[in-house]
């Protein structure tokens, strides 16, 4: 059995949970509001979009477990496809929530799809990285609270600071 993980590697670990989750929850809350509000998107459309990439999230989760835990490099099995997918996935939120003007439904689409599944692959691959860092499946309880709280600080954060009657268009 592994020696506990020292409280900065732990630390280290837990701290990117904070910004996935700000990032997931704004994807998730204010990004079909600003769409349906700013640039005028019907609700039945965005709910199918949101609803069918959601449900292609499910389907491709394990398919990046299974890559994330076949994959053999020197550096690793989960740490170079984190550093790999952080770059597209910040270019995705970005597409998502600072979109061109007059941004329809198919940049929506592409964008939210991108994010949300990008979004998907790195917690799948970091919650794996926690099980290889601590050595195994019971051992886990301490690190993933601690991942879980800064989660839910991130929500906390957001729910503090978000207003959503205020506009949310740039002036």
């Amino acid at each position: 059995m592994p020696a506990p993980l020292p409280r900065f590697a732990t630390l280290a670990y837990c701290l990117p949970a904070l910004g996935l989750g700000l990032l997931v929850l704004s994807l998730q809350l204010a990004a079909p509001r600003f769409y349906q509000e700013v640039h005028g998107l019907d609700l039945t459309t965005l709910t199918i979009i949101v609803l069918t990439v959601r449900l292609l999230d499910v389907l491709l989760a394990p398919v990046v477990g299974l890559a994330s835990d076949r994959l053999r490099t020197r550096f690793g099995r989960r740490r170079p496809l984190l550093v790999v997918l952080v770059i597209p996935l910040a270019g995705g939120a970005a597409m998502t929530l600072d979109p061109v003007p007059g941004a329809g439904p198919v940049w929506f689409t592409l964008a939210f799809s991108l994010s949300l599944i990008l979004t998907t692959a790195v917690a799948v691959n970091h919650e794996a990285l926690g099980l290889d860092l601590i050595g195994g499946h019971d051992r886990r309880t301490r690190l993933w609270a601690l991942r879980d709280g800064c989660f839910l600080l991130a929500a906390l954060i957001l729910v503090l600071t978000w207003n959503p009657l205020a506009p949310m268009a740039r002036g």
